[in-house]
């Protein structure tokens, strides 16, 4: 099936598989280290602050990054280098605009949501150690963006998680061989200074890329079509936060790490979804913008089938040993097993239809895709927030599943639609 694909995105592929992976071990590791050295309580804190300021760079960063690619329609040359600095000056500009006010937002509020929850006094100090992400993920998402746009993918995919989250569990490693810290704070603030160095690096690059940043001054693009392509992402970490919100409220601090670290196993199979889906979209955007839109649907179905079969034999050791996986982390990870498999079965859906919502955003069809997404979440939300206080974190991955059953389905039914009505106009 791998070799019905184009080549260079196959090479794409591969290489956005290959750190995407490299970036979820050090994330696993990374968990793996708090858990062991710290406990389930604390992973649960870091995880919920993380979680948090991760949902306000989203907002902040307000789908620039997916309207760069789209705007540019293909590879950067030396033709296009002027539209593509107007667009990444512009688009940085407004980014850093809401980053400051939400950064601002998160501060204030972190005393609140700590009360709020019920949660350790110890959230509030992990919501301020690990705000500064508020102002730095968007920018390194927006340049990685323009880096893949430039064909510079091997960089862009380094930079976006892998390095700083390898920084980190390095770190932390190198502290726990010498003896280990004692601050439960110190994974949050090797986080923070990762983040920011990737953020250096990642702006330092894209200059060298473009020549500079000639539309900062430029006046302000079109925010709704961002927002609009942002918004599925937007909603599906929004849900994310507002589970993890509800384990730490009923269950507490320790729940949401065991039940985090169940997530996490499962991102190992999301790893494959995210980066087909971000590697794959310049080739959308290209068959798109072409008016091929049954290439669109015929190239998310063959990577969906690519995925699913790298996936399984992870997936099927994970569904069948759960147990094994979780007492990596502790014994008391292992009250997580039921939740693992639903979480497990949530990501082997997504990643077998493909990347359905790049697809729908790529032939322009944005209200769709997020009025799928509001659906899906609405409804994920629902049965989550009621099955949690009843049955725990099994609860919440009930709603996990319950989003990609429906998201899935409908997008392709949807998808498919659309594809026989352009065959039909062009008939």
């Amino acid at each position: 099936m791998m070799s019905a694909i184009d080549p260079k995105l196959r090479v794409d592929l591969g290489i956005g598989f290959a750190l995407k992976a490299f970036g979820a071990i050090a994330s696993f590791a990374l968990s793996w280290l708090i858990a062991r050295q710290f406990g389930a309580s604390s992973l649960g804190l870091f995880q919920l602050a993380l979680v948090s300021a991760g949902l306000a760079s989203i907002i902040a960063l307000s789908g620039f990054d997916i309207v760069l690619i789209r705007e540019l329609g293909g590879a950067i040359s030396d033709r296009t280098k002027g539209v593509a600095a107007q667009l990444y000056g512009r688009s940085l500009r407004n980014i850093l605009i809401f980053a400051v006010c939400l950064f601002a937002g998160l501060v204030l509020a972190a005393p609140f949501l700590t009360q709020t929850l019920g949660a350790e006094p110890e959230l509030t100090t992990f919501i301020y150690v690990l705000s500064p992400l508020v102002l730095v993920l968007p920018v390194i998402r927006l340049s990685c963006a323009l880096l893949r746009t430039g064909r510079r993918v091997l960089l862009s995919q380094s930079l976006d998680g892998v390095a700083y989250t390898g920084f980190t569990a390095l770190c932390l490693l190198a502290l726990v061989a010498f003896g280990g810290p004692n601050d439960a704070f110190t994974p949050a603030y090797l986080y923070a200074g990762g983040v920011v160095l990737v953020g250096l690096l990642a702006i330092s690059a894209s200059r060298q890329l473009i020549g500079g940043f000639a539309g900062f001054r430029s006046p302000t693009p079109a925010q709704f079509a961002g927002v609009v392509v942002a918004a599925p992402y937007l909603l599906a970490t929004a849900n994310e936060w507002l589970l993890l919100s509800l384990v730490t409220f009923f269950e507490g601090a320790a729940s949401t790490g065991i039940y985090r670290v169940s997530f996490q196993i499962a991102g190992l199979i999301m790893l494959i979804n995210s980066s087909f889906a971000t590697m794959t979209s310049p080739w959308l955007s290209k068959a798109a913008s072409d008016g091929r839109f049954r290439e669109v649907a015929t190239l998310t179905h063959k990577v969906g089938l690519v995925g699913i079969g790298l996936a399984l034999p992870f997936a099927a050791l994970v569904i069948w040993k759960p147990d094994f996986v979780l007492a990596l982390f502790g014994e008391e990870f292992t009250q997580g097993a039921a939740a693992l498999q639903l979480l497990i079965v949530a990501q082997l859906i997504h990643l077998g239809f493909g990347p359905l919502g790049a697809a729908l955003i790529m032939i322009g069809k944005h209200r769709v895709a997020l009025s799928i997404e509001i659906f899906a979440t609405l409804m994920g939300i629902c049965i989550g927030a009621y099955a949690i206080s009843r049955l725990g974190i099994v609860g919440a991955a009930m709603g996990i599943l319950t989003i990609a059953i429906l998201r899935n389905v409908v997008s392709t039914i949807l998808l498919q639609k659309f594809v026989r009505a352009n065959e039909a106009a062009h008939a």
